[in-house]
């Protein structure tokens, strides 16, 4: 039995916020993408001016990773090539990554490459 404040009413629709969440996830994952070179080159850079004996000029920015401090760098590779799993994770579209269809669609480039 429905208490009598409910009977006969139906209950209120969904509001569309037009907010698709999906959408969202999406751009912040691809927006890794636009971030990863400029994080890379500044946490490079400020640790080779910082590091004594390190000239630009000579080395390259991976050997800040060697020594003392190195750990700094080690971690800058880890979290850019997060940064960078996570933009083309942002570039795969679900609905066509396992998709049987495109392997009848011309998605094949092999004739294209035959002498």
């Amino acid at each position: 039995m429905e208490p009598s404040f409910l009977a006969g009413t139906t209950p209120a629709p969904a509001r569309d916020t037009g907010f698709d969440r999906g959408a969202a996830i999406t751009r912040a994952l691809l927006g890794y993408g636009v971030l990863v070179g400029p994080f890379y080159l500044a946490v490079g850079l400020v640790q080779a001016l910082v590091r004594d004996g390190f000239d630009l000029a000579r080395h390259p920015l991976s050997l800040l990773a060697n020594g003392p401090g190195g750990w700094i760098q080690t971690a800058n590779f880890v979290v850019s090539g997060l940064m960078v799993v996570a933009a083309a994770l942002g570039n795969v579209n679900p609905y066509t990554l396992f998709d049987p269809a495109l392997e009848k669609s011309g998605a094949d480039l092999s004739p294209a490459f035959e002498p």
